[in-house]
């Protein structure tokens, strides 16, 4: 298999992200209800960026695979 470990790394830093994004919204469900909306929209928003990156992250994998680059 070539390039086995670039393969390895984008695999586990994608990975990664989508643990990242779900910690995200675990940690939104668990704070405590009376958190202010600032707070909760700043949360809001890192959660979908995080996803964001995460499935474009996927799509340049599945491309990179298909085209023999990685």
């Amino acid at each position: 298999m070539k390039n086995s470990y670039l393969r390895a790394y984008w695999f586990l830093s994608n990975a990664f992200i989508y643990c990242i994004s779900i910690a995200l919204a675990i940690g939104l469900y668990i704070l405590p209800s009376n958190i202010d909306r600032p707070t909760f929209s700043i949360i809001i928003v890192s959660i979908f960026l995080t996803f964001l990156v995460a499935v474009y992250q996927t799509f340049k994998i599945i491309e990179w695979l298909r085209e023999g680059k990685l």
